[in-house]
């Protein structure tokens, strides 16, 4: 628990009473000085992590992030807060630079954001700079860029070691919000984190609502699901640069504040449909995946995939991009079988290794899509974390009652067969020998088991369906190498010794998900007014502050989220503060903020009031 203090400095800057359970003993480890690699999902509040503790302790916090959009927003954000941050990458002036070395020189820095690429190039000066002031600790942003077995591979980061050098003694924070356990390990490894304290909290997204849908005709199937959106916020990821304009100019056609991003817009182009995007000017962005690692927009209500990304990790943090206010949102994906051999074509030049993992994550990828289990399982699963529950109520295949079959002889069977194997293989070896295979791959011992051709009564596909459900339930393991394996586990023993049953879906019966996509308002899922904060935004109140906030936004030259979140617009609604001690009790004022901006909102709420009177 924090100290009087240390809740008094989190209060008056941030404007929170209290911290996530998650983040309390991330921040207690930190302040004791200690090294960590800390994983938290995408709008768990990592930063925090170490900006808190920067603020509680003398010294510099040196904090390594890869994107420009990204630096500048958090340090937008902290000095809104009056915290004493600066950042240094290509972007800036040599005028600029000298500033920030004068700051840096004379102790007026709590937080120094720097990229990745000052540290590869070796920059001597910055480096020697650090050494002579008083940095309490390094703060390594998105860490799974170190690893070539992660979704985001930056080269610069293998060489952020060097910060051990200049730096020794120096703690290490690492931090991410998507590493399978092959890219953890790395990340401990390179950054020489081995034995260190591994935070590792739940993946889960629980306001996230997952839907995968076959796609027919993609244009029309969008504009019928942002149709039911009113007027949320949302991204659009396609495969193709060509797709994104259309799509967008589709949307565009229909009405809506649209407008597409890809890696061909030059500088100045990418630069100012982001700032629109944050600044609520443009209500859809369609874009390739050069989009969104920088963006730390809390309003996002939907994220829609028109192809199938190349691995969970990169759709985790996409669709991660959605709710990050942990208000209500939706990550949709529509899906064509044709997809995986597009995107396994991307890895024809890879070499053989690297092409093979790839292959394996973007199976893994389709077989979440295929899926007819409980998706937020699956996904969950995929991360090695077991979820007890086999449905969440927040995914298409939960939303709907599916036919169940009793399966536990078909896995007591599958079982049996990897019970008896001396090795591990993986799951289309262990069905062939179930199936009763002669083929070369078979070996004669194996052809000797009892198991041997005790299943033809279920097809191979069917076979491998009936495994993939099983190891997206839990009740096998599954290695996430070049080379995955099955492997038994303690649910496995329960099944095999009678203790446990096993129940899968039918999926021979399995109806079309997409019947019309139309319909979706009046499922369990959100809808547009299905929350109070829903039923606030869009009165003339919440819009009056909208745009006060804008208008600050753009005097300041900074998105409107970092003046503050749309939870602080609800909350102001809700409340309806009348002084700036009662503008204290909103979400997101402490006492930094309740100055710079307390009179401006509170003059539109008297405004309101007024008008409301007459």
């Amino acid at each position: 628990m924090l100290n009087a203090q240390q809740r008094t400095i989190l209060k008056d800057i941030w404007g929170f009473d209290n911290l996530r359970p998650s983040q309390e003993p991330i921040i207690k480890h930190v302040l004791e000085n200690k090294s960590a690699l800390v994983l938290l999902p995408t709008g768990g509040g990592k930063s925090l992590c170490y900006q808190l503790p920067a603020m509680l302790q003398e010294g510099l916090t040196v904090v390594v992030s890869p994107l420009i959009a990204l630096m500048k927003d958090q340090v937008d954000d902290l000095r809104t807060h009056g915290v004493p941050a600066a950042f240094l990458n290509s972007s800036i002036s040599a005028e600029e630079t000298r500033t920030v070395a004068r700051q840096i020189n004379e102790n007026e820095l709590k937080l120094l954001y720097v990229s990745p690429e000052r540290i590869a190039a070796n920059d001597f000066q910055l480096l020697q700079w650090l050494q002579e002031k008083h940095v309490n600790r390094v703060a390594i942003d998105e860490a799974h860029c170190i690893s070539a077995w992660g979704h985001n591979f930056r080269p610069e980061y293998t060489q952020l070691n060097r910060l051990r050098e200049f730096l020794p003694g120096v703690p290490i924070v690492a931090l991410t919000a998507t590493a399978d356990e092959a890219t953890k390990e790395d990340i401990l490894n390179q950054l020489e984190l081995q034995g260190e304290r591994v935070f590792l909290n739940s993946f889960d997204r629980p306001n996230i609502h997952y839907s995968v849908h076959p796609r027919k005709n993609e244009k029309e199937q969008l504009l019928s699901y942002v149709q039911t959106q009113g007027n949320s916020t949302g991204i659009v990821y396609c495969l193709s640069r060509k797709k994104t304009e259309e799509i967008a100019q589709h949307l565009q056609e229909n009405g809506f504040r649209a407008t597409f991003y890809h890696a061909g817009l030059n500088a100045q182009e990418r630069e100012e449909r982001q700032s629109a995007f944050k600044n609520d000017e443009i209500q859809i962005i369609v874009a390739t995946i050069a989009f969104g690692m920088g963006i730390d927009k809390p309003n996002v209500r939907f994220v829609v995939h028109l192809n199938l990304p190349k691995n969970m990790e990169s759709y985790y943090q996409e669709t991660g991009r959605a709710g990050r206010d942990g208000e209500e949102s939706e990550a949709v994906l529509f899906y064509k079988s044709a997809d995986f051999s597009q995107l396994a074509g991307f890895f024809e030049n890879e070499s053989e290794d690297q092409k093979n993992l790839l292959l394996h994550k973007l199976r893994r990828m389709g077989d979440f899509a295929d899926a007819y289990t409980c998706r937020r399982k699956i996904l969950l699963q995929y991360f090695n974390e077991t979820r007890e529950a086999n449905t969440c109520n927040k995914c298409d295949n939960c939303d709907t009652p599916q036919r169940r079959w009793d399966a536990t002889e078909a896995a007591q069977k599958l079982f049996s067969t990897l019970a008896r194997l001396p090795f591990d293989y993986g799951l289309a070896h262990s069905v062939s020998i179930l199936r009763g295979s002669k083929s070369r791959k078979i070996t004669a011992a194996q052809q000797q088991l009892s198991t041997h051709g005790i299943g033809r009564e279920h097809s191979q596909p069917a076979w491998m369906e009936i495994g993939k459900q099983l190891i997206q339930l839990g009740f096998l393991d599954q290695t996430i190498g070049q080379y995955p394996v099955i492997r038994l586990n303690a649910q496995s023993w329960k099944v095999l010794r009678g203790e446990d049953r096993v129940e899968l879906v039918q999926f021979e019966l399995r109806p079309d998900p997409l019947a019309d996509v139309s319909s979706r308002s009046g499922s369990k899922r959100r809808s547009p007014s299905s929350s109070a904060a829903s039923s606030i935004k869009g009165t003339a109140l919440f819009e009056r502050l909208r745009a006060k906030r804008h208008e600050l936004a753009q005097n300041l030259g900074v998105p409107a989220f970092v003046i503050v979140s749309d939870k602080s617009l609800v909350s102001l609604c809700e409340i309806l503060p009348s002084d700036s001690k009662s503008l204290l009790d909103v979400h997101g004022f402490g006492k930094v903020k309740a100055k710079r901006f307390g009179d401006d909102f509170l003059g539109v709420i008297r405004q309101n009031s007024e008008a409301s009177e007459t």
